[in-house]
This record gives C-alpha cells, sequence and structure tokens, in this order.
C-alpha cells in the first residue's frame, strides 16, 4: 500500500458510488474515515467495493505493488525451512505403513526424515526472519521454492529404498514392479 497512488492524499479525490474505505487500520488503532482522512504509508485499508468496482479499486490501491519492498531472502529461505521439517513430518506416515506391513524399507524412510528434517532445521536456525510482513513476490518465491524443495526431498525415499537405481531411472526405464504375493 506504501506506492499506492491514494497515500498521501484525502480520501475525497478518491470517490466512488460502487466502493467505500471502510475502516483504515494504523498502528493499534481502527480509524473510521471520512472526506478529509488521508491513509498514510503503513495503513491497513479495508474497502467495501460491489463486483463492478472491482477493478477500480486494484487500479487505485495497487498501482504500484510491484515496485514494493524488495524479496527477503533470509524470510523466503527461513519459511522454507519450516516447508522442510513438515514434509519429513509428512514422511513419518508412510513410515508407519512401512511398519506395519512389516516391508524392509525403514531405513530407507529414516534417512529421507532425517536428511529433510536437518536441512530444516539448518534454513531455520542459519536464517532468521526479518519481517512478518510478506511481499507479493516474496510469496510466489517461497511458492516456487516450497514444490521444488518438495519435489527433491519427496524423491528421496525412492532413492534410499533401491525403487530406482539413480535420478535419471524414472526418465529412462519404468520402476521395477514386483510380482503379486503368492496366495496360501
Amino acid at each position: 500500500m506504501e506506492t499506492s497512488d491514494i497515500v498521501g492524499r484525502p480520501l475525497r479525490i478518491w470517490s466512488s458510488q460502487e466502493a467505500i474505505v471502510g475502516a483504515i487500520v494504523r498502528g493499534l488503532e481502527v480509524i473510521i474515515p471520512d472526506g478529509s482522512t488521508v491513509i498514510q504509508p503503513g495503513d491497513r485499508v479495508m474497502i467495501f467495493a460491489l463486483t463492478s468496482a472491482i477493478r477500480e479499486v486494484e487500479k487505485a490501491s495497487w498501482s504500484n505493488w510491484s515496485t514494493g519492498k524488495p524479496v527477503s531472502p533470509s524470510t523466503i529461505l527461513n519459511l522454507l525451512g519450516y516447508i522442510n521439517l513438515f514434509l519429513a513430518g509428512s514422511m513419518l506416515f508412510p513410515l508407519l505403513v512401512n511398519w506395519i506391513y512389516g516391508e524392509p524399507h525403514a531405513r530407507g524412510f529414516l534417512l529421507s526424515i532425517a536428511s529433510t528434517a536437518l536441512s530444516g532445521l539448518l534454513l531455520i536456525l542459519a536464517f532468521k526472519r526479518t519481517s512478518r510482513d510478506l511481499t507479493h513476490r516474496d510469496g510466489f518465491a517461497i511458492v516456487a521454492f516450497g514444490w521444488i524443495s518438495a519435489t527433491f526431498f519427496g524423491c528421496l525415499p525412492y532413492l534410499f529404498t533401491g525403487t530406482f537405481d539413480s535420478w535419471w531411472t524414472p526418465a529412462s526405464k519404468p520402476p521395477r514392479v514386483l510380482p503379486p504375493p503368492a496366495r496360501r
């Protein structure tokens, strides 16, 4: 909102029959605005608009969002650490199923869980989160790198259990298919 066209100007300049500023949150204070109220940098603005006015509101309030704050690499890496911890936790379910069915792949799952959790902890400890506010670009980066991380760490159980012989095996040949168990 800091780079918006409506910051630093009285609200009466931005008048619309289809949209209204209902409240402004400035720090811990909630302001019910009138025409003379001026939106300041850092304000959180609640706008009520009809569907037909959404484009107008976006244009007025977010016209320069891409020139806002720069991406925060330490915040992104810190949050990726939490994503990796979540991935490590989600690998506990296949380990449980492996244990229930008596499969011989527990070591591969444990190695995968340990390496994923260790990478998550290292990212959390090495990169402190600098800001609680995330920009659009931070969000895009977290999602993109989160998917890359999930893909990489999600394939580790296949490699550690011997399902695939190498990184390129899945692309070059189909995986080994085990025969069905013999009937008793």
